[in-house]
């Protein structure tokens, strides 16, 4: 009996899927989106990978230039490290836009392939349609729900938010050590 698909040639991994009429025209539509939406995943994930590289990348060499001692002048490492804990922040902040925004294309590729295997009849939304509903709005998402599904990257991310913190900590910590120092020497031993 013929269900009014037939096969087509797809890409390798590619869903298969085509029709007479209304149907068919709406599964080539499914089926061209789902190459789109593929292949902006692929980019995606490079683009991520890349940044992610970068970000490692540099603060091994920020760590090493301030450990190496050969600040300019009169540099404060204390500013230095604050303004890295300030960059982590933002670094972790641009990861939870990238991976948010790869859920919502990993839930529209979803959504497509299962209107191309029949699993569900209706017609699935373009791109920008479904981009505009509130729960499909990659800015949207929580912090929360991204880590939750990439745990390593948001384990990642925090420990390099934590570690420029302890490093911002320590420095301050040893900072007002030696202003401690500097007062009881001058004043003697007071009230500390």
């Amino acid at each position: 009996m013929d269900d009014g698909r037939t096969a087509r040639s797809a890409p390798p991994n590619a869903p298969e899927a085509s029709a007479a009429g209304s149907q068919g025209t709406s599964i080539a539509f499914a089926n061209a989106e789902w190459r789109a939406i593929r292949e902006q995943i692929n980019i995606l994930l490079q683009a991520i990978w890349r940044f992610e590289s970068l970000v490692l990348g540099g603060y091994a060499a920020f760590y090493a230039w301030i450990l190496s001692g050969k600040l300019p002048g009169e540099a404060s490492v204390s500013l230095l490290v604050l303004v890295a804990l300030l960059f982590s922040l933002l670094v972790l902040h641009r990861i939870k836009i990238e991976y948010s925004i790869l859920m919502t294309l990993a839930s529209y590729s979803r959504l497509l392939e299962d209107y191309i295997y029949a699993s569900s009849s209706a017609r699935p939304p373009g791109w920008e349609k479904y981009l505009s509903e509130d729960s499909n709005d990659p800015d949207r998402r929580s912090m929360r729900a991204v880590f939750r599904r990439y745990r390593n990257t948001g384990m990642a991310a925090g420990l390099l938010v934590a570690f420029n913190a302890v490093a911002l900590l320590v420095l301050e910590l040893d900072y007002l050590l030696e202003l401690r120092s500097r007062f009881e020497a001058f004043h003697g031993a007071g009230p500390f």
